[in-house]
């Protein structure tokens, strides 16, 4: 990405523009907006939120305790 992203606040007053008239716009503050990375999820943890979301009991979503979860990772073959 090339520059910084920045907000300009902007304030109206009562001249018009000769040009097209609209109202003349004077730049009072800049500010830089942060920028964040979003970076993809480690394969690892895809694979628990997949074991997550298919532990169903009834069709409805089932609690899982930490337990089975580890038992779950290690036939994954995910737990060191």
């Amino acid at each position: 990405m090339k520059g910084n992203p920045y907000y300009a606040h902007i304030e109206y007053n009562d001249k018009k523009d000769p040009a097209d008239g609209l109202p003349d716009e004077d730049v009072t503050a800049i500010e830089e907006i942060p920028v964040c990375s979003i970076n993809k999820p480690k394969q690892e943890s895809l694979s628990v939120l997949k074991i997550l979301v298919t532990a169903k009991e009834g069709g409805r979503p089932k609690m899982m305790k930490k337990g089975r979860l580890i038992q779950e990772l290690e036939e994954a073959g995910l737990n060191d």
